[in-house]
């Protein structure tokens, strides 16, 4: 075996370091593309509205380190609010 042999991806030598990355879709991380799979089965002006707004909402939120997941739970915090009763 070559010691300069090139097992990669896109000229990549090391390409395992990047195997853990979620994938993208040009911009899109691949966890929001979930929108636009329904807009495929659902297709009406309406749908497309929320594919482009979900898809804009989970990029921001994927660029501030959050994924679908977090936006959830940040978003039931910011709902909930700052004061818990006693049970």
């Amino acid at each position: 075996m070559a010691e300069n042999s090139n097992n990669s991806v896109a000229g990549e030598t090391h390409a395992w370091r990047y195997r853990s990355m979620a994938p993208k879709l040009w911009f899109i991380d691949g966890q929001a593309f979930w929108p636009v799979i329904a807009c495929f089965f659902w297709p009406s002006k309406e749908t497309f509205g929320f594919a482009v707004v979900s898809m804009l909402v989970l990029h921001f939120a994927a660029r501030r380190g959050y994924g679908p997941v977090q936006l959830i739970g940040k978003a039931r915090s910011i709902l909930a609010g700052h004061v818990r009763y006693r049970s």
